[in-house]
């Protein structure tokens, strides 16, 4: 029997409840991704919202806010439920992947969004936003990186997992670096010729776009580490495909429901089509196995 003075369990207990702080912290900012719109719309969120319009010198676009604040939404509830799993199944037993991968989706999120974020000219999402999951989950896992730093996981990768997580992880660098490109005009066209926002409305639209685009990478990378660290874990495949799902779902009702329905068409339909099918053929394929 291990005694309460083990250094064992000294050191396990705090892991433990670490994993679990960061686990109820993803499921909260997954919440809050599924219900963006509503928060935005709230006083709550009124200075942020404030502070973005000033800063891109446009004012009164409320709906284009919402059908931007569910697209993101969802960018934000699928990756999220991605750290939780992670959480669960990987920090709460020490996996050193799970502490590198919950790292990365940190990182690359905070540094693609922030980046794009102050291109674009919407500071706000770097001052008022981005440090705020740093100090939920970074700090956290910070408090236990060494006790994290010994057991990991045994797992065969699945390359399947990783290159849909690469497919993921670029495609969402690209959406925060060519939304100020001609490359999307047809997009922003179709929101034009929907009757959303006005043709001079676009810098405020370019604000989302960092947070998009961060998120949506570090999703991917995240995937990247689990495919290459732990892909054989019966949980792993099916995690990606419930981040991506949760994605999918929540940010294409945002926009059905917003009158953005180019938005599925052009951009989730598509990209569904893309990653989807080869996730399923390897959770299949490994159930079979």
């Amino acid at each position: 029997m291990v005694s309460v003075s083990s250094p064992i369990l000294v050191r396990t207990m705090p892991r433990a409840r670490t994993a679990k702080i960061i686990e109820l912290a993803s499921w909260l900012f997954a919440a809050l991704g599924a219900l963006l719109p509503i928060a935005l719309a709230t006083p709550l969120f009124a200075i942020y919202v404030d502070a973005l319009e000033g800063a891109t010198g446009v004012r009164g676009e409320r709906d284009m806010i919402a059908v931007f604040a569910g697209i993101v939404g969802g960018t934000i509830a699928g990756k999220w439920v991605l750290h939780a799993c992670i959480a669960r199944f990987g920090l709460r037993r020490g996996a050193r992947w799970a502490r590198d991968a919950t790292a990365a989706g940190l990182a690359v999120w905070w540094i693609v969004d922030s980046l794009s974020s102050l291109a674009f000219g919407a500071w706000p999402n770097v001052i008022m936003i981005n440090f705020l999951p740093l100090l939920a989950v970074g700090v956290p896992l910070v408090f236990v990186w060494r006790a994290l730093a010994a057991g990991d996981s045994d797992a065969v990768p699945d390359r399947i997992v990783v290159a849909v997580g690469w497919v993921v992880l670029v495609s969402g660098i690209g959406m925060a670096v060519i939304a100020a490109t001609p490359a999307l005009d047809f997009w922003f066209a179709a929101m034009d010729a929907a009757g959303i926002a006005g043709p001079d409305a676009r810098p405020l639209a370019l604000a989302f776009f960092g947070p998009m685009g961060g998120t949506t990478a570090a999703q991917g990378a995240m995937m990247v580490y689990l495919g290459r660290r732990a892909g054989s874990e019966p949980w792993a495949t099916p995690a990606c495909l419930a981040s991506i799902l949760t994605w999918f779902v929540i940010d294409s009702s945002y926009s059905l429901a917003y009158g953005a329905a180019f938005n599925v068409l052009f951009v989730n339909l598509p990209f569904v089509v893309l990653v989807v099918p080869p996730l399923l053929w390897a959770w299949l394929r490994r159930r079979k196995g």
